[in-house]
């Protein structure tokens, strides 16, 4: 993707869940004080609407406005609305000829060959790269990010603290980076061609899974395409903040 450095203006989908009321993870305290995550929920019943911004840092006032019910997703829906109710799969089914229906699943949804958001999700097992690190792994596969403007955002799960006792429960662990490209259609590809660079300038790796399957990694999880994203802050229990 040739990256974006004019104002056109790009596309993302806000998603508003009805059903459930809370989209966006939960971090509380189990009964020995330590901090646990409850993982994202799935969206089932709500509203999307496309959104379009003309820089980055519009976009980055969208993702810090995120209510807990919210969440976006960087493809267009394929029918081309811009305004659509999103139901199960049952009651898509059940009412399919109506033009503005779309479930959550990858299929209602595709890249826009005009202007669009491209990000990187850094999201470590073990070892936590610091940020400046992170950024220049990409700056040595792909130069032209660092010519261009680009946002480096942290997880929701990141400096996480105990209001009660001070106690800093998380530091920043996963971080994503965003920039625009001038045709998103590209995006697949070109996430593609990041991860063999990072192969060869020795940045991959091979997991064994549970199973003993071997698996192969690159510091960014190269799969995160049209997938319902989730950046609103987490629900904090109290006495986490």
């Amino acid at each position: 993707s040739t990256l974006d450095r004019s104002s056109a203006a790009s596309d993302v989908y806000k998603r508003q869940s009805q059903y459930p009321k809370v989209l966006s993870k939960e971090i509380r305290l189990d009964n020995t004080g330590s901090m646990i995550k409850i993982p994202s929920a799935n969206l089932c019943t709500g509203t999307a609407t496309v959104k379009s911004v003309t820089s980055i840092f519009e976009f980055a006032d969208i993702i810090s406005k995120l209510n807990s019910n919210q969440a976006l997703t960087y493809g267009v829906p394929t029918n081309g609305i811009t305004d659509a109710k999103i139901v199960t799969k049952n009651k898509f089914d059940e009412g399919s000829n109506k033009p503005n229906l779309i479930t959550r699943s990858e299929q209602h949804f595709e890249w826009p060959a005009s202007a669009g958001i491209m990000m990187f999700d850094y999201d470590p097992d073990d070892v936590v790269l610091e940020k400046d690190v992170v950024l220049n792994l990409l700056y040595t596969v792909c130069t032209q990010i660092k010519k261009v403007d680009h946002i480096w955002w942290i997880s929701s799960s990141s400096n996480i603290v105990n209001e009660k006792t001070g106690e800093h429960l998380s530091a920043v662990t996963g971080q994503r980076i965003y920039l625009m490209v001038k045709d998103a259609s590209d995006i697949p590809r070109s996430a593609k061609l990041i991860e063999q660079r990072l192969w060869l300038a020795g940045f991959g790796s091979i997991k064994v899974s549970a199973s003993g399957s071997m698996l192969e990694r690159v510091p960014f999880d190269m799969c995160v395409y049209l997938s319902l994203i989730h950046i609103s802050e987490p629900t904090r229990r109290t006495p986490i903040s």
